[in-house]
């Protein structure tokens, strides 16, 4: 049923995505195969599994067409597919950098910044080169940024309320 919804979604947005309902195909030729699962919460998102070439669609939490969100989260996951082979190595550098640097001035604080510029990149680099991917080999229009810093600071909020 949804893979019907998400395959009528690539063909009414004219997305370049090779997608079967099964498997998907990224510009480098590598097919993924692909599920959709019904997200238990609204904290889970979509991901990808490279190695095991493998790409997990989460439903949308209160999303008025899932064909349409969950067309756009492949083709994202799509993005990571054709841009891990950049960000990786990058991070690794970053982290190995930083950790060495942190073990020779026998430094907790640098520890900590290099722990803080990881996780600063993959919540923004990694993400920022996915839907950059999505957007120019895919056709999809790149993600609203002021809506999804409203979505942050809103569900930091929610975090926060917790405590």
């Amino acid at each position: 049923m949804l893979e019907n919804l998400v395959r009528t979604a690539i063909r009414r947005e004219d997305l370049d995505i090779d997608y079967n309902g099964y498997t998907a195909t990224n510009h480098f030729g590598w097919e993924y195969q692909v599920s959709i699962e019904q997200s238990e919460s609204c904290l889970e998102p979509s991901y990808i599994k490279p190695l095991q070439k493998k790409i997990v669609l989460k439903t949308g939490c209160e999303v008025s067409d899932q064909g349409h969100y969950l067309s756009h989260a492949l083709a994202h996951e799509l993005g990571h597919s054709e841009t891990f082979f950049v960000t990786t190595p990058i991070l690794a550098i970053i982290a190995f950098a930083g950790l060495r640097h942190a073990y020779k001035e026998h430094s907790i604080k640098t520890f900590l910044y290099t722990c803080a510029t990881v996780a600063s990149y993959r919540l923004v680099v990694d993400e920022a080169a996915a839907e950059i991917a999505a957007s120019v080999n895919h056709g999809t229009i790149m993600m609203d940024w002021r809506g999804e810093l409203t979505s942050l600071v809103n569900f930091s909020r929610n975090v926060i309320d917790l405590f």
